[in-house]
C-alpha cells in the first residue's frame, strides 16, 4: 500500500511481519497488536521513513518490545503517545525490556525530531518510570511532554513528578529563565508540587516562595504528616516572598494537628500580604462542637475581591467591617453569630456583585433576607428545614437569580402557610432558575416580568402568561427523579399549553414522556394548535 498515509490497527493477531512490510509508507500509525516475545518482530531493514505520528496501546505482555523497535525504525517520529485503548481495562503493563540495555545508541527520532511525548494512566512502576525517563533524558527537541498518572497514585505523584523533571536533559536551559518566567510556569502546578521542585537545584531551592497563588489541604494525611504540614505553613507562610498574595485557598479537616487558631493565624499573615482571592474550606475530623472564629482583620480588608466561606466556620462580624473591593462573596453552610450577621456583613460589602447563599437544615434563623443595590447574580440553595419561613430579596440590579428550596433530611412535610417569598422588584432580571417547593409563586412572577431565559420547577396555582414566549422546554431537572408519578398530571398541564396557542413560540421541547395514546394525542393537538414554523421543531 504505497500510498497509505494513516492506520489504526487492533487485532490479536500475534504475526506482525505481513501487516508491517506493507505500510512503510504510514505517517500516523495507532498498534494495539499481539507480540510474539519468543520470536523476531519483523526482519532488519524495515524503516517507517514517514511516519511522524505514533500511538501505541500497551495492554499486551510484550508491548515494549515492538515500541523499543518503532522507536528504532522511525528516524523522523515527531509524536509519540502511549495510552490504553478506549475500550481496555488493563492497567498498563510493565515493560520487558530496558532501552538503556537494548539500544547501543540513542534512536535517531529522539536527537533529531521528536516534540511531544505522551504517557496517559502511567502506574508508576520502576520499569515503566526508567522508560518515561529515558525518553525525556534523550530527546533533544522535545517541546511538549505529558504524563498523566491513574487516580490511584494520587500520594505517590510528587515523587514521579521530580523523578521526572530531574530527568529532563533541557533542565539546565529551563533553570537559566528569568525567574518572573520560572513562577509563571509554577502556578501551573498544585502547591505542595511547586514547592518540591526545591530540590532540583540552588536556582529552584526557592522560586516556589515568589508564587501569588497557594492552595494548602491535608486530605489522605496521616498525623505525621499534618503535624509537618502545619509547621510549614507556620515557618513559610509568614515568609513569603511574593508581595502580593493574589489566592489563599485552605481545605483542612479540624480536630488533630490542624486547629481553629492556626487557620486564625494563616488568614491574618493573608490579609497582611494584601490577599485578593481568599477560600476556606473547614471541616470536623472528629465532632467538633464549636466551629472556627475567623480574625477581624479579615472583615476590613482592603484588597479582597473575593471571599469564600465554607462550612465549619463561624461569621462573627465586627462593627467596623468594612470590605470596599469584595465582588464575589460564598457562603456554605457556615454558622452565623447571630440573625443579625449576614446582614451586617452585606452591609459592608458597597461593590458586591456576586452572591452564593447554601443554608443547611441547622440554621435556626427563621428569615434569609438579600438587600444589596449592587448585586447582579445571586444563587441561593435553602433548606426549610427548622424555623425558616420567610426569604426576603431586594436587588434593583439583578440580572442573574438561581433559587433552590428543598425539604431537610428530618423534614417531611412543611406548612406552605407559614412560609413566604418577599420579592421586591428586579427590573435588570435576565435570567432566572427556580427549583421550588412552595405552591404560590405569584409574589414571585410579578417581580421577574423583565426576565428573558426563565427555568422552572415548581408547583403551580396559577396560570401567568407569556405573549413573546419563543423556547419552551418541559423536562425532568437532573437531580429529580427519573420518572414522573403520574403521567395524566403532566397531561393536564400541557392542556393549557395546547389550548393558548402562543403565536410566538417557535420551539417546543417535551422529555421523558411515556408515550401512551394519550401523549400521541397531544403531540397532534400541538402539531395543529401551536403555530411553529416547522413541524420538526416539535422535539
Amino acid at each position: 500500500m504505497p500510498n497509505l498515509e494513516e492506520a489504526d490497527i487492533s487485532s490479536t493477531y500475534p504475526d506482525i511481519y505481513k501487516f508491517v512490510r506493507s505500510v512503510t509508507s504510514v505517517k500516523r500509525l495507532s498498534l494495539c497488536i499481539r507480540v510474539n516475545a519468543e520470536e523476531a518482530l519483523y526482519p532488519d531493514g524495515i524503516v517507517f521513513n514517514q511516519l511522524e505520528n505514533l500511538k501505541l496501546c500497551p495492554c499486551d505482555s510484550n508491548w515494549s518490545k515492538l515500541f523499543v523497535r518503532l522507536l528504532k525504525d522511525s528516524p523522523n517520529l515527531r509524536e509519540l503517545e502511549v495510552s490504553l485503548n478506549e475500550g481496555h481495562t488493563k492497567c498498563c503493563v510493565d515493560p520487558q525490556v530496558s532501552l538503556e540495555n537494548q539500544l547501543n545508541f540513542v534512536p535517531e527520532c529522539l536527537l533529531s525530531s521528536l516534540q511531544t511525548f505522551k504517557w496517559t494512566g502511567i502506574h508508576g512502576s520502576l520499569k515503566v518510570m526508567d522508560l518515561a525517563k529515558y525518553i525525556s533524558r534523550n530527546a533533544r527537541c522535545l517541546k511538549t511532554a505529558t504524563i498523566l498518572f491513574q487516580p490511584a497514585l494520587e500520594t505517590e505523584r510528587e515523587t514521579m513528578i521530580q523523578e521526572l523533571l530531574l530527568s529532563f536533559r533541557d533542565m539546565d536551559k529551563i533553570s537559566r529563565l528569568p525567574d518572573d518566567l520560572l513562577v509563571k510556569v509554577l502556578l501551573f502546578l498544585p502547591t505542595k508540587i511547586a514547592v518540591s521542585t526545591s530540590i532540583l537545584s540552588k536556582r529552584w531551592e526557592f522560586l516556589w516562595m515568589w508564587l501569588p497563588k497557594l492552595e494548602y489541604h491535608n486530605t489522605n494525611y496521616s498525623a505525621s504528616e499534618e503535624q509537618r504540614l502545619r509547621s510549614f505553613i507556620n515557618l513559610n507562610l509568614q515568609l513569603h516572598r511574593a508581595p502580593i498574595i493574589e489566592s489563599l485557598r485552605l481545605k483542612f479537616s479540624l480536630g488533630r494537628s490542624i486547629k481553629p487558631q492556626n487557620i486564625k493565624q494563616w488568614i491574618i499573615i493573608a490579609v497582611f500580604r494584601c490577599v485578593r482571592e481568599l477560600s476556606i474550606n473547614l471541616f470536623p475530623l472528629y465532632c467538633i462542637e464549636n466551629p472556627a472564629k475567623l480574625p477581624s482583620s479579615l472583615y476590613i480588608s482592603k484588597s479582597l475581591v473575593i471571599l469564600k466561606l465554607k462550612d465549619q466556620i463561624l461569621v462573627d462580624v465586627p462593627r467596623m467591617a468594612y470590605l470596599p473591593s469584595l465582588k464575589y462573596l460564598l457562603l456554605k453552610r457556615v454558622t452565623y453569630k447571630d440573625s443579625n450577621s449576614l446582614h451586617q456583613l452585606l452591609s459592608s460589602c458597597p461593590v458586591l456583585e456576586n452572591l452564593v447563599v447554601e443554608r443547611d437544615e441547622y440554621n435556626h434563623d427563621e428569615t434569609l433576607s438579600i438587600t444589596v443595590s449592587s448585586l447582579q447574580r445571586l444563587t441561593l440553595k435553602i433548606s426549610r428545614g427548622g424555623s425558616f419561613d420567610e426569604l426576603v430579596i431586594n436587588t434593583l440590579s439583578l440580572k442573574y437569580f438561581k433559587l433552590t428550596d428543598y425539604l431537610g433530611e428530618c423534614e417531611t412535610e412543611l406548612d406552605d402557610d407559614s412560609y413566604s417569598y418577599v420579592f421586591k422588584d428586579m427590573p435588570k432580571l435576565e435570567e432566572a432558575h427556580i427549583d421550588s417547593t412552595y405552591p404560590d409563586i405569584g409574589k414571585f412572577v410579578r417581580s421577574i416580568t423583565s426576565v428573558k431565559r426563565l427555568s422552572l420547577c415548581v408547583k403551580v396555582n396559577a396560570e401567568e402568561d407569556s405573549p413573546n414566549l419563543r423556547e419552551l422546554e418541559i423536562k425532568l431537572n437532573k437531580d429529580h427523579k427519573a420518572s414522573f408519578d403520574d403521567p395524566a398530571c403532566l397531561e393536564n398541564q400541557l392542556n393549557y399549553v395546547v389550548q393558548s396557542s402562543i403565536p410566538s413560540l417557535e420551539r417546543f421541547t417535551w422529555t421523558w414522556i411515556y408515550g401512551s395514546q394519550n401523549e400521541i394525542d397531544y403531540l397532534e393537538k400541538l402539531k395543529k394548535r401551536l403555530l411553529l414554523t416547522n413541524w420538526q421543531n416539535l422535539v
